[in-house]
């Protein structure tokens, strides 16, 4: 049976809590299926594996909370603290050295489900 993980980061010893605007999308079991995103608390293990390839092994100068994904360009949109969505490559190192206070994010979950549910990103 697949455990669903949409609030894995919750469990970690880091103080994030999840922005309202996402747990109440997940509890309302919305979907954005219709678009080339998908949660990874959906697929058991995801979290995980792209929390600390983020975090860890690409040893991102910011936390970053990895929250859904897309395989049409493999990147990942993760929160930071306050709660923007930055986008992020699966692909390659982006984080490393990034330049935060300059890189495009979207103010918070709700601009980034706008911009996704319009086919704006992809």
């Amino acid at each position: 049976m697949n455990r669903k993980e949409f609030f894995e980061a919750e469990k970690l010893n880091i103080g994030f809590k999840y922005p309202i605007e996402y747990v109440e999308f997940v509890d309302n079991s919305e979907s954005i299926s219709n678009t080339p995103w998908w949660l990874i608390g959906n697929t058991q293990g995801a979290f995980n594996v792209s929390y600390h390839t983020i975090n860890d092994i690409y040893n991102s100068t910011k936390l970053l909370i990895p929250f859904a994904k897309t395989d049409q360009s493999n990147m990942l949109a993760c929160f930071d603290r306050e709660h923007r969505v930055f986008l992020v490559s699966c692909e390659k190192n982006t984080v490393t050295n990034a330049d935060w206070d300059n890189r495009f994010h979207f103010k918070n979950f709700n601009g980034w489900l706008e911009e996704v549910l319009s086919g704006e990103i992809f």
